[in-house]
């Protein structure tokens, strides 16, 4: 727990440095579900701030690098639909660069995803798990 430790160091240090701040609470964000994979709660936070650093920042491929992550997770959780379209909606953003790493890595898992004909059928009306009992959002963008 000392990489998480340090971590923390380093995203409450950030003070004005918005750079950085959204790549240490995204690796903050793996760190706790690699160390601990109890703590989803913790990881999701994280990871729904670095997307909204990225969004007000406008740096698109880092919002969708840091989309990937809680996208593969609700896969995990079995949440497939959800997946598909917080990771849909910065992909379609993109008009080139589809050979870069980051691009090719949500491809894949959108089509995975777009595969599965249980999810092609439109969401009801569920909401993500990790917004709780909090205001309507998306851990994804926003289309901002």
């Amino acid at each position: 727990m000392r990489e998480l430790d340090r971590l923390n160091e380093l995203v409450t240090a950030q003070g004005g440095r918005h750079e950085l701040e959204g790549e240490a609470l995204f690796l903050k964000g793996d760190l706790l579900l690699l160390l601990d994979g109890a703590q989803t709660a913790e990881a999701e936070e994280c990871f729904r701030s670095a997307i909204e650093i990225a969004q007000r920042q406008g740096a698109k491929t880092r919002e969708l690098a840091y989309t990937s992550r809680p996208a593969r997770l609700l896969v995990r959780q079995g949440h497939r639909q959800e997946a598909r379209v917080i990771l849909a909606d910065i992909y379609n953003w993109f008009t080139e660069g589809f050979d870069t790493a980051d691009l090719k890595e949500a491809k894949a898992l959108l089509d995975e995803l777009s595969s599965d004909p249980a999810i092609c059928a439109p969401a009801r009306g569920r909401k993500l798990r990790n917004l709780k009992s909090r205001q309507p959002q998306r851990i994804g963008p926003t289309g901002k």
